[in-house]
């Protein structure tokens, strides 16, 4: 259930990402636009707030009662079962702080408070030492004890833990069939979270292309993608001063760059490339390839 919020939450934090960086109104590239906005926008994002918030409103952060670390759980009023339950456990533990306060009532001058030692001892009730009279110590089922407190159960205290017992894990039951329909649910969506993912991982590719151009040394272009005039015209590529990205960041000023042409000015469409081992044969067929690819985005 951890793992199915953190998605819901991601699933949030994008969608305000793109609220916040492509607002409604500003002017973007059409296909920018496209994947970042709504259909009520005029794009193809698909509106999750809905059910996100649904979904998300259904599960809550609680802590175990039992070993203490936060779990998730039905909001009350998500699950009928899980909600009668709770109700019984509620009423455990308004017993448990009566027989508490009975005892106070008995020994006024006794301070008494729940302790628990996690997994093994919870609802221990401890009190000092010094104020613990024999008749007290006599009448209850010590659990610990050092030179300055004393811990103990009633034994009506071990009939409602031993019942808490019972009743935390028929409500840890309840969570399956609750999973099973949350999920259902989910999945019921699922066509709208994969056109989510989508659009996402567009965007992120765009992003990551822009930066890369933004950051490219030396002087760059967008690419020309010319028509054919007719079924018999030979394909053309023209790269002028072509550079390998990765190769030329990392070499920089070192890097030189190099003309790639094939069914132009003379040269043929067919190409046998040359050299030295480590004389850049590679790097040549890799940045034209890489160069053909871009341009067509």
């Amino acid at each position: 259930m951890r793992d199915f919020r953190e998605l819901l939450d991601s699933y949030h934090m994008c969608i305000r990402m793109l609220a916040t960086s492509f607002p409604d109104g500003s002017t973007l590239p059409e296909r920018l636009a496209h994947i970042t906005r709504t259909s009520s926008q005029g794009g193809c994002f698909p509106d999750l707030e809905g059910i996100i918030t649904r979904l998300s409103n259904s599960v809550v952060e609680a802590p175990s009662s039992k070993t203490g670390k936060v779990k998730y759980q039905p909001t009350a009023g998500a699950d009928a079962q899980h909600d009668a339950v709770t109700k019984q456990i509620n009423g455990v533990l308004a017993s448990l702080d009566k027989e508490i306060a009975g005892m106070k009532q008995r020994f006024p001058k006794v301070e008494f408070y729940f302790m628990h030692r996690l997994p093994g001892y919870r609802y221990e009730v401890e009190c000092d030492e010094k104020d613990a009279s024999p008749a007290l110590i006599n009448s209850v089922d010590v659990t610990y004890r050092n030179k300055n407190k004393v811990r103990f159960h009633t034994e009506r205290i071990k009939e409602l833990v031993a019942e808490l017992d019972i009743l935390e894990d028929k409500r840890e039951d309840c969570l399956f069939p609750f999973l099973s329909r949350l999920f259902k649910e989910f999945h019921a969506h699922q066509a709208q979270f994969r056109a989510a993912v989508r659009c996402l991982a567009e965007l992120d590719g765009l992003l990551s292309l822009a930066k890369a151009s933004k950051g490219l040394a030396g002087a760059s272009c967008r690419a020309e993608l010319v028509e054919l005039q007719g079924p018999e015209q030979d394909s053309v590529l023209e790269l002028k001063s072509c550079r390998h990205p990765v190769a030329a960041a990392k070499m920089r000023s070192s890097f030189v760059p190099n003309d790639t042409v094939m069914n132009a000015g003379g040269v043929p469409g067919v190409l046998v490339v040359t050299g030295p081992n480590m004389g850049g044969k590679s790097t040549v067929l890799r940045q034209t390839c890489i160069a053909v690819i871009m341009a067509q985005l």
